[in-house]
């Protein structure tokens, strides 16, 4: 799914407040695969279970799947 660049930079704003970080920091981080640097503002908890989910594909996707994503997915989408 693609959002439209103002639905990302309002996502990235509320990552960035989240984990204390600048959005277009974080923007680049993300874009250039760096995940560790992105999260480094998260507990160590927090870390280990996205760098867990991350590692297997099938994890992922089934979080992906679930109705909770897709209709947070659906919000952001619609502008929600």
């Amino acid at each position: 799914m693609n959002l439209s660049p103002d639905k990302m930079d309002f996502l990235l704003g509320m990552a960035g407040k989240k984990l204390g970080k600048d959005p277009q920091s974080l923007k680049q981080q993300l874009e250039s695969g760096n995940i560790s640097e992105a999260i480094n503002g998260l507990d160590e908890s927090t870390k280990n279970k996205i760098g867990d989910i991350l590692k297997d594909p099938k994890a992922l996707e089934a979080i992906l799947k679930s109705d909770k994503a897709k209709d947070i997915i659906s919000g952001f989408a619609k502008g929600k």
